[in-house]
């Protein structure tokens, strides 16, 4: 079944299931890096936020064997767990008072997202944008967050400053740092007869081996925006006594390489190229070259000085 003909058959089946004062709607929502997913909305009628569940995984399932009528069940009872049975539970989005300690910031791409940051306050930083999302807490469907626009600074009659001065507050409370070496990191998902083919080959490599750092938050989601961080990059270089190269392998997470030990830039950014092509999801895209962290003028640069 094509995916276009699964969408169609899943929103009639949807359709028999729901109660006579819900209809079904399909959604195209855009996302990071100008990709946009498909989603199925259960309006109620009066509603006011409706929880958007995405179709992607489902079909997958339904090419490995599931059926439409266990794919449309379970798509109702998630529904059923996400939406609020009282819209008034979400009424809070329209006070910034009652906004402001869940407003957090996450780092994008500029040049891939330059349409979508025309409705959104944002600041730029390198080549990158910073932009606002209000969390929602884990009863609310764990990391789920509301993205802000430019509408909602409008509605609560502040500025972007203020929107990013509470977001510099919140972030690291709500998603604190998590720097990890990828030694550590790699041994933790490898069986023990990988994890002594790894130790074998570090033996023999010896010094040639390059330390790396992953560097993100504890939830490893959007832990990209850890760079942010008050200190964090100026804390690493003092660690590693020197400069470092920074490596940014997804919108999750990026790679720190003390410069002493380090290949060169040119070389690093063709590693993120590489990753880039055969790794991460279009969504999940942060830049395509790597950066350079001075630790004399403590700032990151997009080139060596």
């Amino acid at each position: 079944m094509k995916y276009e003909e699964f969408i169609t058959q899943l929103e009639l089946t949807l359709s028999k299931m729901v109660q006579d004062d819900e209809t079904v709607h399909i959604q195209k929502v855009p996302k990071n890096n100008g990709v946009t997913l498909i989603g199925i909305c259960i309006v109620r009628k009066g509603g006011k936020i409706i929880p958007t569940i995405y179709l992607d995984e489902y079909y997958r399932r339904l090419r490995a064997g599931s059926s439409m009528e266990e794919i449309a069940n379970e798509i109702l009872d998630k529904h059923r767990q996400l939406v609020m049975t009282d819209d008034k539970d979400f009424g809070f989005f329209t006070e910034f008072e009652q906004v402001k300690s869940r407003i957090v910031f996450r780092l994008v791409n500029y040049d891939r997202n330059k349409e979508r940051l025309a409705q959104m306050p944002y600041e730029r930083y390198l080549d990158l944008a910073v932009v606002f999302y209000c969390h929602l807490s884990a009863e609310r469907g764990g990391h789920a967050a509301i993205p802000i626009y430019t509408q909602h600074l409008k509605m609560w009659k502040v500025e972007k400053s203020e929107v990013f001065r509470w977001a510099r507050r919140n972030t690291p409370k709500l998603f604190p740092c998590e720097l990890t070496d990828m030694k550590t990191m790699i041994q933790t998902v490898m069986s023990e007869e990988e994890k002594q083919e790894c130790e074998r080959i570090m033996r023999e490599e010896g010094s040639g081996v390059i330390p790396m750092y992953i560097l993100t938050n504890v939830h490893r989601l959007n832990g990209a925006s850890v760079i942010l961080y008050r200190k964090v990059l100026d804390d690493f270089a003092k660690s590693c006594k020197g400069s470092f190269f920074l490596l940014p392998s997804s919108i999750h997470e990026v790679i720190l390489v003390p410069a002493q030990n380090a290949v060169s830039m040119e070389e690093l950014s063709q590693m993120v190229r590489d990753v880039n092509e055969t790794q991460v999801e279009a969504e999940e895209f942060l830049s395509d070259h790597a950066y350079y962290y001075d630790a004399e003028s403590r700032r990151l640069l997009c080139e060596i000085p």
